[in-house]
This record gives structure tokens, C-alpha cells and sequence, in this order.
């Protein structure tokens, strides 16, 4: 005769658990101070797009940030820039998924020796 089944029921009103929601979504959060180079940005979009209209959006980030670079108001100015780490390559996403199978599967034929 197989094992009767538990059936788990969430007894907590809907009510009870958007209440956290509630109280925290009513404190605003203080927003940060932008950064020299947001304002910067924000200042050289409009004469960019001015003076490259067509020109796509990356394009235009692009080529303020090689402005920004060479800017006064850059605390970086001058300095190397860091080193990213490579992006990760699909063959590495896969190698990292597949390993746990792989552990799992060897002590499942272990166990049943």
C-alpha cells in the first residue's frame, strides 16, 4: 500500500504577507547623489546628439566617454584603466552546469553496491 500522501496548505492570509510589502513600499528610499560623470553626461548628451543626429545611442556613450576620459572634471583622469575579467564563453557556462550532474551521478552508482 503506497504512503498516503500530506498535502501542505499556506495558511497565511494574502492580507498577512503583503503587509511587510505594504509598510516598506510607503518609506521612500533616499536616492543616491549623482556622480561627476552621470552629470557630465547628462550635460554632453544633448550637444552630442546635436551634433551627430543619426548617430545611435551606444555610438553617442561611446563617444562621450572618450571625451570623459580627457575631462577636468574626471577623478581618473590620467590614470590606466582597470583590467576587466574575460566574459565568460558558453563552453565555460556549460562546464560549470554540467559538473554537479556529473558528481551526483557517481555516488548514485556508488550507493547502490
Amino acid at each position: 500500500m503506497p504512503a498516503a500522501r500530506t498535502i501542505k496548505t499556506n495558511t497565511t492570509s494574502k492580507a498577512g504577507r503583503n503587509a511587510s510589502k505594504d509598510a516598506s513600499a510607503k518609506e521612500p528610499k533616499e536616492k543616491r547623489a549623482p556622480s561627476a560623470y552621470n552629470i557630465f553626461v547628462k550635460e554632453q548628451m544633448p550637444l552630442w546628439k546635436a551634433a551627430h543626429p543619426t548617430a545611435p545611442h551606444s555610438e553617442a556613450m561611446k563617444g562621450i566617454g572618450e571625451i570623459w576620459a580627457k575631462h577636468a572634471d574626471n577623478p581618473n583622469k590620467g590614470q590606466p584603466r582597470k583590467e576587466r575579467k574575460p566574459k565568460a564563453t558558453k563552453a565555460m557556462k556549460s562546464n560549470k552546469t554540467s559538473s554537479p550532474a556529473a558528481g551526483s551521478s557517481s555516488t548514485a552508482l556508488s550507493s547502490d553496491l
